[in-house]
């Protein structure tokens, strides 16, 4: 992807179109099989996209790097309006609604067992039992977090 800078703002192009228009307000024709340093004299530079954490960074408004020739992104640490308690909490709902999903899928060997007194496999009640302690270990780990970003990038998996 390449941009430049038009009337103060900055277009991104997919393509290089076929005919433009230079700064001078000449028509150049074929543009889009101009060479590399050709369309760096017409304004057009790559568009660079920094790698960033989505749960806790966001991407600014594109602007032109002149150290580096390109058009590039600020990039942003989110703020949250949440205190870090109530970040905490709603994280750690997540994780009780992962475990709680994780868990109805078996959660008929349970009624069979208190209807019918059929009992759990072992196996089942192992899964069961790793669930709910994974469950606990997940909430620990965020109340020991610190800061609002280590709440928000913590990975709950199952």
């Amino acid at each position: 992807m390449k941009a430049r800078l038009e009337s103060g703002k900055v277009v991104k192009y997919n393509t290089i179109p076929k005919i433009l228009k230079s700064a001078s307000g000449e028509t150049i024709l074929k543009a889009n099989t101009l060479p590399e340093f050709k369309l760096k004299q017409l304004g057009f530079h790559n568009v660079v996209t920094p790698s960033y954490d989505l749960l806790i960074q966001e991407l600014g408004d594109i602007y032109f790097d002149s150290v580096n020739n390109e058009f590039t992104y600020p990039v942003n640490n989110l703020t949250w309006s949440e205190t870090l308690s109530e970040l905490k909490e709603a994280k750690i709902k997540i994780a009780k609604d992962s475990a709680n999903q994780k868990l109805i899928t078996t959660d008929w060997y349970v009624v069979r067992k208190q209807e019918k007194e059929i009992d759990i496999p072992a196996q089942i009640q192992t899964d069961r039992d790793a669930i709910r302690t994974a469950c606990t270990a997940h909430e620990n780990a965020i109340n020991a977090k610190t800061t609002k970003s280590q709440v928000q990038s913590y990975n709950i998996t199952y």
